[in-house]
């Protein structure tokens, strides 16, 4: 390998991470998302006997598919609020690298907590819309464990958690579109997550819950469906 091919190895890996921690931008190929949500048999399976054009143009809809899933969340990913949050996590990402200049194993100040506070409040309530549209309370409790790496890492923390509500959002559609993928090509479809499959037996509990309790009172209630005459 030469040099040359090392640089640009090096480079394109740099413009993806970038691409990933502020815009959402996977990393990862749609064949990657194919291969960890579908698993390498399934995947395989779909694959089996396709040229390498073929493949490249199930690639291409599938990234189609996810991109068109990802319009469901444009009200949320759009927002003042989730731009203004981005921009206080990268903002304290420069002011843990200043302060590690200025003042080495000094990182905790209290601007980099009102800082990273605030961002969680403003992404406080588009999480909260996220969770009653998807059930995905797998991606709040990625989220939450992003504020807790935000607030005790400097640097890396910030950096990671800046763009942490679009790229949960970004998962989640994946997900979908490769469940729809494969069962719009004669494949079983993906089982729903464990964090869905709990806020959904979590929902029904308080549904079931909420109705026993009104029958409970119209019972004791006889004079409540008395017809006047």
């Amino acid at each position: 390998m030469g040099l040359e091919t090392i640089t640009n190895t090096l480079s394109a890996a740099v413009r993806g991470t970038g691409d990933y921690l502020l815009t959402g931008k996977p990393v990862r190929s749609a064949e990657y998302v194919l291969r960890q949500y579908a698993g390498r048999k399934t995947a395989k399976m779909l694959l089996s006997g396709k040229s390498a054009e073929e493949r490249q143009h199930i690639y291409h809809a599938l990234e189609e598919r996810i991109n068109s899933k990802m319009e469901k969340y444009s009200a949320y990913a759009r927002t003042p609020p989730l731009a203004l949050a981005k921009g206080l996590g990268l903002g304290t990402a420069v002011y843990d690298a200043y302060s590690a200049l200025k003042a080495p194993f000094d990182y905790f100040g209290m601007y980099r907590f009102m800082t990273m506070g605030a961002k969680a409040v403003l992404e406080a309530g588009i999480i909260y819309s996220y969770l009653k549209k998807t059930k995905d309370l797998g991606g709040v409790a990625r989220w939450a464990f992003s504020k807790a790496v935000s607030l005790f890492i400097p640097i890396a923390g910030p950096l990671l958690d800046a763009n942490i509500c679009y790229r949960i959002m970004k998962r989640d559609a994946a997900r979908e579109a490769v469940n729809e993928f494969l069962q719009a090509n004669g494949l079983s479809g993906l089982r729903e997550p464990l964090g869905k499959r709990i806020y959904s037996h979590i929902a029904n509990h308080r549904s079931r819950k909420s109705c026993a309790h009104s029958e409970h009172h119209a019972a004791a209630d006889p004079g409540h469906h008395a017809h006047v005459t």
